[in-house]
């Protein structure tokens, strides 16, 4: 008997939902739905798993919709963002204001990353100081990027 993973079985349930017209659903790990909670219990045994599906939550509409954020509001995060990381979840907004924002504070915290860092020629010193650059293979004369002191 084939396990599948929750991610099988929501598509699944997506699937269903699409087809049957009920509010709810309940498969077992197996991959069988059933209407009743009772009868998945059954089918999956005292060991087995049974998971709880709601047609609604695979229903699209404006009240699941996430709230939007004023232009000045998301501009107001970009400009707070610390890293690029912070800042990627505004990359695909495509409000004029909102981008040039993006844009700006990527180019800062893109510069403040290549300022924190400093080319180097590898020296015997700095294998000596430093056994792992000899593991990765690191030899002498080689320029590396190290962090600024």
């Amino acid at each position: 008997m084939k396990t599948l993973t929750l991610k099988e079985l929501n598509a699944k349930a997506s699937k269903f939902f699409e087809k049957a017209h009920v509010s709810e659903i309940f498969a077992t790990s197996d991959g069988q739905f059933f209407f009743n909670k009772g009868d998945a219990s059954n089918h999956a045994g005292p060991k087995g798993n049974v998971f709880d599906f709601k047609k609604e939550d695979f229903e699209s509409s404006e009240e699941n919709e996430p709230i939007k954020l004023s232009a000045q509001e998301v501009i107001k995060f970009i400009l707070e963002a610390q890293n690029l990381e912070d800042l990627a979840k505004y990359a695909t907004d495509e409000r004029k204001t909102v981008k040039a924002a993006f844009e700006k504070r990527s180019e800062e915290l893109e510069t403040d990353v290549d300022q924190e860092e400093e080319e180097v020629e590898v020296t015997q010193e700095l294998l000596n100081a430093n056994p792992d650059l000899v593991d990765l293979g690191v030899a002498i004369g080689e320029k590396i990027k190290i962090p600024k002191v």
